[in-house]
C-alpha cells in the first residue's frame, strides 16, 4: 500500500528565486530601482513604487512584513492591511517574472529562460513519478502526493508549466492550476462557475496567492489577475504586456481590489477553506517532508492544529517527518513545539534531519 506523502513548504523552499522574509527589504529596494530605471511602462508603475516605499517605512520597526500584517490586523487597521497585501502582491508578481540579473523585458533579453523559478521545483517534478490520467489525458502529481505551502508565490505551478512546455506550443497557467495540479485558491479564481466536479486541490496555499483578489461587492468570488497564457513562448514583449496588465488589475480603482493575500490567521472564508483542506491532507499523511519552514510564532495556532493530526495517530501508524534545513540542529525544535515526545506520541514520531538543501528531499517511499 502506497504511503501518503505531504510536503510542507516555507519561504526557504523558494530561496533560490525569491527572498525569504528577512531579505525582503533589500529585494524591494532592488526592484524599486529597476522600476525607476527600467522599461516597465505600466501607468501604475509609480503606484507600485509608492507602495514599496510605504511598506519599507511601515515595516522598519518589525522583523518581517508578516509581523506587520498581523499588527495591522490586531489594531483593526484594515485599510493598511489591504494596502500591504496589494503591495506584496505586486512585488511577488513582478519578482517572479523578472529576469533575476537584468531589467524587465527588452528586445535582447531572454526573460523566460531566466524567469525566477527555483530550479529545485523543476528537478523535483522531473524526479517524482508524474502520472498520466488516461481519461482526461493529463499529466498529474501522484495521487498519494500533496503539497501544503505557507508561501504567496506560485513557484510549483510555474515549474509545472515549464516542465510541460513543448516547443512552439503555448502553455496556459490557468489550465495547469485547474486541471494538472489543482491549486487552492487559484482553482476557484479561474473557474467562472462553482462546479461540483472541480477536482480536489493538490496544492494548498495557506496564506493565499499573490495575484488572487476578490471584489468588494462579491467577497466570496475570487479572481486571478491578468491570467498568463503561453508564458514560455520566449517573447519578452509579451511577458511585459502580461505583467503590465496584472499590475493594472491590482491598481485599477474600478476593480475594487480586496483580499489579494488571505492570511490563515484572518479566518476569512477562503482562509478557513484552505486550513480545512490542509487538515484533511494531514489526517491522511504517513510521511511529512518539511522544506524551508521555520514555524514562526504567528502561525503557531494553525501549525499546532495541523500537527495534531500527526501526534494523535494510533500506535502502529506513526508518521515519519523529514526536516530539511541546512542547520543540523533545527529539527529538534519540533519536539518542543508540537509535543512529539509527550502524551500519546511519546517516543513514537521520528524526525529525520536533512541538511542537504541542494534539492528537495525525496523519500524512498515515493
Amino acid at each position: 500500500m502506497r504511503k501518503n506523502i505531504t510536503y510542507l513548504l516555507g519561504a526557504g523552499a523558494s530561496y533560490n528565486a525569491l527572498p525569504v522574509l528577512n531579505q525582503m527589504e533589500d529585494s524591494m529596494m532592488y526592484l524599486k530601482s529597476k522600476l525607476e530605471l527600467g522599461d516597465f511602462r505600466s501607468e501604475y508603475k509609480y503606484n507600485v513604487i509608492e507602495d514599496i516605499n510605504w511598506i519599507l517605512k511601515e515595516s522598519s520597526d518589525y522583523f518581517t512584513v508578516d509581523t506587520l500584517a498581523k499588527t495591522f490586523f490586531v489594531q483593526n487597521r484594515f485599510s493598511a492591511l489591504e494596502r500591504l497585501k496589494r503591495g506584496l502582491s505586486a512585488f511577488f508578481i513582478l519578482e517572479q517574472f523578472r529576469n533575476k540579473h537584468d531589467d524587465f523585458a527588452s528586445k535582447d533579453s531572454k526573460i523566460i529562460k531566466n524567469t525566477n523559478i527555483d530550479l529545485r521545483y523543476i528537478n523535483f517534478l522531473a524526479s517524482i513519478t508524474l502520472e498520466t490520467n488516461r481519461i482526461h489525458e493529463l499529466i498529474e502529481l501522484p495521487p498519494n502526493l500533496n503539497i501544503i505551502t505557507w508561501n504567496y508565490d506560485i513557484q510549483m505551478e510555474l515549474a509545472f508549466a515549464r516542465f510541460l512546455k513543448r516547443e512552439n506550443e503555448p502553455i496556459s497557467l490557468e489550465e495547469i492550476v485547474t486541471k494538472n495540479i489543482p491549486s487552492h485558491p487559484i482553482i476557484y479564481a479561474c473557474n467562472d462557475k462553482d462546479d461540483e466536479n472541480t477536482p480536489s486541490p493538490k496544492i494548498i496555499h495557506l496564506n493565499g496567492v499573490a495575484g488572487v483578489y476578490s471584489l468588494k461587492n462579491k467577497k466570496n468570488v475570487l479572481k486571478f489577475v491578468g491570467t498568463l497564457s503561453g508564458t514560455d513562448s520566449g517573447d519578452p514583449t509579451f511577458i511585459t504586456q502580461c505583467l503590465e496588465r496584472q499590475i493594472s488589475d491590482l491598481y485599477d480603482n474600478n476593480t475594487s481590489f480586496e483580499q489579494g493575500l488571505t492570511y490563515a490567521w484572518e479566518k476569512t472564508v477562503h482562509a478557513q477553506h484552505a486550513v480545512g483542506l490542509a487538515r484533511n491532507i494531514m489526517q491522511e499523511t504517513d510521511i511529512l517532508v518539511v522544506v524551508g519552514y521555520s514555524f514562526p510564532f504567528f502561525n503557531r495556532k494553525v501549525d499546532r492544529d495541523l500537527f495534531g493530526f500527526l501526534v494523535d495517530k494510533p500506535r502502529g501508524s506513526e508518521p515519519v517527518i523529514y526536516f530539511q534545513d541546512p542547520n543540523e540542529e533545527a529539527y529538534k525544535s519540533l519536539y518542543n513545539k508540537f509535543d512529539l515526545r509527550g502524551g500519546k506520541s511519546k517516543d513514537r514520531i521520528e524526525v529525520i534531519p536533512i541538511t542537504d538543501v541542494s534539492q528537495f528531499h525525496l523519500p524512498f517511499e515515493l
